[in-house]
């Protein structure tokens, strides 16, 4: 009986200690990746030319996408795997940008409701071009990511107010 006792008291100390090692390795790791996050968000300021690439890029992609003709826009819907769709709406008709870059990039909408709007993908993901993007060479959760990102959004607003001014 003694030896039972032993054997088990044996395996739960020995489970014990496993568990108080597993814990802190894995709360070390934990801190390691936290502050790898903080310190990727800190990086505040871009590398020289990648805003002025990202500019130049988002007005290749706008004017592929969306153009002026009279009265009307016509735009170019893409999904993938499925042929382009070209679309025309008036000028007046209401349109969404969204601009959540990290997950879905870019996109235009026009018409009042996402599922049956008319939508121009201009970055990200679902863009017929998103192999092509330039690189921010930054990480897309730092702040000049982020204000990259706010500005590009400033810019396709600015641009489709002058296309769409009569």
């Amino acid at each position: 009986m003694r030896r039972n006792t032993r054997l088990w008291t044996g395996l739960a100390i020995a489970f014990v200690i496993y568990f108080c090692i597993f814990n802190y390795y894995a709360e070390k790791e934990k801190i390691s990746r936290t502050a790898k996050i903080e310190t990727e968000r800190s990086i505040s300021v871009l590398p020289d030319g990648v805003e002025e690439v990202w500019t130049h890029y988002i007005r290749k992609r706008l004017s592929e996408e969306i153009k002026r003709e009279g009265r009307n826009l016509k735009v170019r819907t893409t999904y993938i795997g499925i042929a382009p769709t070209t679309s025309y709406v008036s000028i007046n008709h209401p349109y969404k940008i969204d601009c959540n870059s990290f997950d879905t990039g870019i996109s235009v909408t026009f018409g009042d409701d996402e599922e049956t709007g008319i939508s121009a993908n201009i970055t990200g993901y679902f863009s017929p071009d998103h192999e092509n993007e330039p690189d921010r060479r930054v990480p897309f959760h730092s702040i000049a990511s982020k204000n990259l990102d706010k500005n590009l959004c400033k810019m396709v607003a600015n641009w489709l107010s002058i296309i769409t001014t009569n």
